[in-house]
């Protein structure tokens, strides 16, 4: 699912589908489902409002070279 956060500088009030949430504080990061529960009606999500988040990316770790020891 989606996140959002909540740019609008206030409380804001929802009443979203699939969110159980009533109120989302100022800078709040909520997940807003994509589709209605019929599945087909698209949820539109205000950008004046709301800004889109991205999953932090993480890299895998890269193997640790073996030290060279002293003979």
């Amino acid at each position: 699912m989606p996140k959002y956060r909540n740019i609008s500088g206030g409380e804001l009030d929802i009443s979203i589908p699939g969110v159980e949430q009533n109120t989302v504080a100022a800078g709040e990061v909520i997940e807003i489902p994509e589709f209605q529960p019929d599945g087909e009606s698209r949820i539109d999500v205000p950008l004046n409002r709301w800004e889109p988040v991205a999953d932090p990316v993480v890299e895998p770790e890269k193997p640790k070279r073996a030290s060279k020891a002293a003979v």
